[in-house]
């Protein structure tokens, strides 16, 4: 059985796996948790322990685990694996590389470190997506993951989803820091392709690398009107993607640097 415990934390998911492990217990358990959390636009950190309670998996079981995995594997932002088990670890190394975000194993003495690391947070750009104006404000604060890109798109699709689009996207940025590796560009061209016809403004909200940055935004929001900003005008951006309507001659001056 899969025994869930407790956290202060709705993304936080703790399982201590006991005795014999059936379909049932992914049915009854870990299905019905991430789907909830992926409703709420949550992606899950997740530790699961082997202990010396643990037995073994049906085969059904087995088949269940893979189909599990395969289904959700982006819906995980972190995921630990406590065991001494030699099998289990040699399986998960082997399926580490495939699992597209930080992943580790720990032994069942280090369970306290375990839960510390899987709730341990590595952002490199925070969001705040207001629902009452459907304007979404990125900060970012250092080079960017793959991980930022993940954790944002299930912040803002299920508004999409639900509305269309978004009025607007305020880029607020220091200087622009690039991104951690080619995965990461990879994962932020993805999120771009994604999203770039359901946006309606774009304010980059920054000082030096807008002359740089601007094209690159405008080449990809096609659909979005784009307007620059200093730093220190954020509440001057936030109030322009608020307003509705077009400013076609901005959008056009906005293409042309």
């Amino acid at each position: 059985m899969f025994e869930k415990i407790s956290t202060d934390k709705k993304d936080v998911i703790i399982i201590s796996a006991k005795g014999t492990i059936t379909p049932e217990d992914y049915n009854t358990v870990l299905i019905p948790t991430f789907e909830k959390l992926h409703a709420e636009g949550h992606k899950a950190r997740i530790l699961v322990q082997f202990g010396p309670e643990f037995k073994g998996y049906t085969v059904a079981a087995g088949w269940e685990d893979f189909k599990f995995g395969m289904h959700y594997l982006t819906s995980f932002e972190r995921c630990a694996l406590v065991t001494d088990i030699a099998w289990i670890k040699n399986v998960t190394k082997m399926f580490l590389p495939l699992i597209p975000c930080p992943a580790k194993i720990f032994a069942n003495n280090q369970i306290d470190e375990a839960k510390a690391w899987i709730q341990s947070k590595d952002m490199h750009l925070s969001y705040d997506l207001d629902k009452a104006t459907g304007v979404l404000k990125v900060e970012i604060s250092a080079p960017l993951t793959a991980d930022d890109f993940e954790a944002l798109a299930l912040k803002v699709d299920p508004w999409i989803q639900k509305n269309g689009k978004l009025n607007g996207i305020v880029i607020h940025a220091n200087h622009f820091p690039g991104w951690k590796d080619l995965g990461s560009m990879i994962q932020h061209i993805s999120f771009v392709k994604n999203h770039h016809q359901k946006v309606a403004r774009v304010a980059l909200c920054a000082d030096g690398i807008c002359p740089e940055l601007a094209p690159i935004v405008a080449k990809h929001f096609v659909d979005a009107e784009i307007k620059q900003f200093d730093y220190k005008n954020i509440a001057d951006a936030l109030a322009w993607v608020s307003t509705k309507g077009t400013h076609k001659k901005e959008l056009e001056q906005s293409r042309a640097h």
